[in-house]
């Protein structure tokens, strides 16, 4: 929504993980370099951790992007709760086997035989299970089992557990002595210190071409970062938000007090972390932010706004109780770079003087009242509501023009329905059988036989004669018979 207001070529902080958006800090290019070093090594376990949201899932998609080139077999799987067998059976599916109705111990059978078939071709298989902190001891141990498997010295398959942080406790536990023993690196995500959160900041809103539009008071920074707690995925949320509220209430130079109305939506909203336990505390140290501004027609309701050198009425007086239709209100031509539509006096149905929920002015007979420009919506819409208040600032004449070229449409449907009936009339005329069932003579009329005279055609003529024979003959008396 607002990436064309700010002229973004795309939305910079989406929830979604995107590697073409990851920020290599310091932590990130850390765990990076330890998968790269797992990889080169193609055996045992690689394990990375860290706090929900802190890129995990990213730096996945970051690693298999440089991996491209290789000749790499890349299974990756969701884990949810999975024990031993379930997993066994996902990882046939994911190497396309055919896993339906088979137990456990023919399902390895496949396994291994796909493997097999990879080392022949010079190919490598890597496990990527993302949430591992899900897994069960019995599908740990099921992986322990697979990075066993090997061909002339070689590993057939490597796996990397990527989870949040319970992972380095349950590979900790004495049942899992045998996976961390075969444990070669491990790694965990930190989140962003307060520079780390502004270099990041900056550096997503450049991959869209952000060139300093909007602002932020440096001071800002330090805020997104104490609300976000560095967590990349939460400083995505907050600055989604923000740049939200600038795009509906137009601003493009963000201060405090715009945070402080950021917050309080997302408090209300029950949006913010739960393990954030200062929000008060922190929205007492920002400025008092300006009346929230939830639609684009709503920025002129305050009761201090002045228009055109005249004093507002506010929206407490001005708006009436219960809101009556407007009658007879249209609005006159403007050009359409004008914010400013004028109206002629209004009435509403019980013929009182209707007063404006917006801010208004008066002068002389004609009500002055500001429209955004950006409001979208059509003049002609009035028709079917009559208590809209607002117009938009396209001006009359688009409006009108609108109106004509809508009644031009349905004449000309108009028309052409006369036409196509006129035609089918004039067909089933020509057609048309003319009887008289005393004398049991017909005359035929014909579509044809228009503008000739009937005297002159032999049918007519023969016709007639027929006619003046049968009443020159006598009349028979039934009784006779």
């Amino acid at each position: 929504m607002y990436e064309s207001f700010f002229g973004f070529t795309g939305d910079p902080f989406r929830l979604t993980p995107d590697y073409r958006f990851c920020f290599h800090h310091r932590s990130f290019r850390k765990a990076k370099a330890y998968m790269e070093y797992g990889v080169h090594r193609a055996e045992g376990f690689v394990m990375v951790t860290g706090r929900p949201g802190t890129g995990k899932t990213t730096l996945i998609y970051d690693l298999l992007a440089n991996l491209r080139k290789e000749r790499l077999r890349v299974i990756q799987l969701n884990s949810t709760q999975l024990e031993g067998s379930e997993l066994i059976r996902m990882i046939a599916f994911k190497l396309s086997l055919q896993a339906d109705h088979l137990d456990k111990a023919s399902l390895l059978r496949q396994i291994i035989r796909c493997l097999d078939q990879d080392y022949r071709s010079k190919r490598r298989a890597i496990l990527m299970v993302d949430e591992a902190q899900g897994l069960s001891e019995s599908a740990l141990e099921e992986l322990r089992f697979l990075t066993n498997l090997e061909k002339e010295g070689q590993s057939l398959i490597q796996v990397f557990l990527i989870g949040q942080e319970p992972l380095r406790d349950m590979v900790r536990r004495p049942v899992m002595e045998q996976l961390h023993q075969r444990m070669i690196a491990a790694s965990h995500l930190s989140t962003l210190n307060e520079k780390e959160t502004e270099a990041y900041i900056c550096h997503r809103l450049g991959r869209v071409g952000w060139q300093g539009n909007p602002s932020f008071e440096p001071s800002l920074f330090a805020v997104i970062h104490r609300l976000a707690d560095g967590v990349p995925r939460r400083i995505n949320q907050v600055l989604s938000r923000l740049l939200m509220f600038g795009f509906v209430a137009e601003k493009r130079d963000f201060q405090l007090a715009d945070m402080r109305a950021v917050i309080e939506d997302l408090r209300d909203e029950m949006l913010l972390p739960a393990d954030i336990k200062d929000v008060d505390k922190l929205l007492d140290e920002l400025p008092e932010a300006p009346e929230p501004c939830r639609s684009e027609w709503q920025r002129f309701d305050s009761d201090d706004e002045i228009l055109d050198g005249d004093v507002a009425e506010s929206a407490e007086t001005v708006s009436p109780a219960r809101r009556e239709p407007l009658i007879g209100a249209r609005p006159d031509a403007v050009s359409p770079d004008s914010d400013t539509l004028r109206f002629a006096p209004m009435n509403d149905s019980r013929g009182a003087s209707a007063r404006n929920d917006c801010a208004a002015s008066r002068k002389g007979e004609e009500v002055v009242i500001r429209a955004p420009v950006a409001q979208p919506m059509l003049a002609h819409e009035i028709e079917r509501d009559a208590d809209q208040r607002i117009f938009p600032s396209v001006g009359g004449r688009a409006a009108s023009a609108d109106l004509r070229r809508r009644k031009g449409q349905r004449l000309l449907f108009g028309l052409v329905g006369l036409l196509l009936l006129a035609t089918i009339v004039i067909l089933a005329g020509s057609q048309l059988q003319l009887a008289f069932p005393e004398s049991g003579i017909g005359i035929r009329v014909s579509a044809l036989a228009v503008g000739t005279h009937p005297e002159s055609r032999p049918d007519f003529a023969v016709s007639k004669a027929a006619v003046e024979d049968n009443r020159a003959r006598p009349a028979v008396d039934p009784a006779l018979n």
